[in-house]
């Protein structure tokens, strides 16, 4: 999340220098043409314009770092906790949700994990005990969570779901 969040910083300042480049240049063209009504002056203006939003790309195009995700990485505690407590509150909805109220409870394919509530329950605790867990790991327990509550727009169903279940121990224990 705070790599998304400065990435996004990046990308808002970037582009609000180019906006005040472009217009800084879109100005000088503009005042050049006013303040001379001579042909050449505007030409040069106009060149100087597209340089100085030429030199503003390239500026643009070297502060911006390449970046991109490491499957082997090791993931943050943090977001191991988070990615943790997602599968945790997986659970515990699939077990007492249909308790809830209509208007808060979770979707079935939700509640249908409720025989597998344990099972997840235990993903989680090896998600925990896992001594480094690597970005992949928590991508796929990430997945699993969105799938469990997507199913219907994805098109898992139950049994897709359990297997997926399988794939992640897989992950987590190897």
């Amino acid at each position: 999340m705070a790599d998304d969040l400065t990435r996004a910083l990046e990308r808002r300042t970037l582009r609000t220098r180019q906006v005040a480049i472009a217009t800084a240049a879109a100005v000088l063209a503009v005042a050049a043409r006013h303040a001379s009504r001579d042909l050449e002056v505007t030409a040069v203006a106009a060149v100087a314009a597209v340089v100085t939003f030429a030199v503003a790309l390239v500026v643009a195009h070297r502060d911006v770092r390449v970046r991109s995700i490491d499957p082997s990485a090791v993931a943050s505690p943090r977001r191991v906790r988070v990615v943790a407590r997602s599968l945790e509150h997986l659970a515990r909805l699939a077990e007492r949700g249909s308790r809830e109220p209509r208007q808060t409870r979770p979707p079935r394919s939700v509640l249908e994990l409720a025989p597998e509530a344990a099972e997840i329950r235990e993903l989680a605790s090896l998600l925990r005990a896992h001594p480094h867990p690597s970005t992949d790991v928590l991508l796929a327990c990430d997945r699993f969570v969105l799938h469990s509550w997507n199913a219907a727009l994805t098109g898992y169903d139950h049994e897709l779901l359990r297997r997926e279940i399988g794939r992640v121990r897989f992950v987590l224990t190897n």
